[in-house]
């Protein structure tokens, strides 16, 4: 994983997190959150972990909250880019029964290309989910991006994703 939530609050700023889980048979989350965090905000960061791009590594969620060890708080991400993963969001408690995550999400961008996400945006076991003027962008083949509205502040997000996935972003 690039970076662990491990408890309190955590601040993350322009950045750009790629290029994880080298290792064989590897599980890379960008964050991964397990517990006991308080605030988390990543603004302006560039979350770049496509699935199946053959450069070697093994990524498997841009973000990642359980609440397996403790109660999870707030998730906050603003003008961020989420690109890849098996999911590009994951929560849950693992059976814990720890309080999940709320999870807000503002004026990002969400892109999909070839089998990237594989099993969609969203999967987050009954975690609380807010999305605000988002945009989806397909990536293309020569590298441009053709975005599926013109209009963020019309454009649903998580419709999209149902529609796309054949399931609720909660589920």
């Amino acid at each position: 994983d690039a970076i662990k939530w491990a408890y309190g609050n955590l601040l993350l700023e322009n950045g750009h997190v790629h290029t994880v889980g080298l290792s064989p048979g590897a599980h890379a989350d960008g964050i991964q959150g397990r517990g006991d965090g308080d605030l988390l905000t990543c603004r302006k960061v560039y979350f770049d972990m496509p699935a199946l791009v053959g450069d070697g590594s093994q990524s498997n969620a841009c973000v990642i909250l359980q609440s397996a060890t403790g109660p999870m708080g707030r998730a906050e991400f603003s003008e961020c880019v989420f690109r890849g993963g098996n999911y590009t969001f994951m929560a849950g408690d693992k059976g814990s029964g720890n309080k999940l995550c709320d999870i807000h999400i503002q004026d990002s961008l969400f892109i999909v290309e070839e089998d990237s996400p594989v099993y969609g945006f969203f999967s987050l076991k009954g975690a609380p989910l807010t999305v605000t003027d988002c945009m989806v962008a397909e990536l293309l083949s020569d590298g441009s991006l053709n975005y599926l509205s013109d209009d963020p502040k019309s454009f649903d997000v998580k419709a999209w994703h149902f529609t796309k996935y054949g399931r609720n972003p909660g589920q």
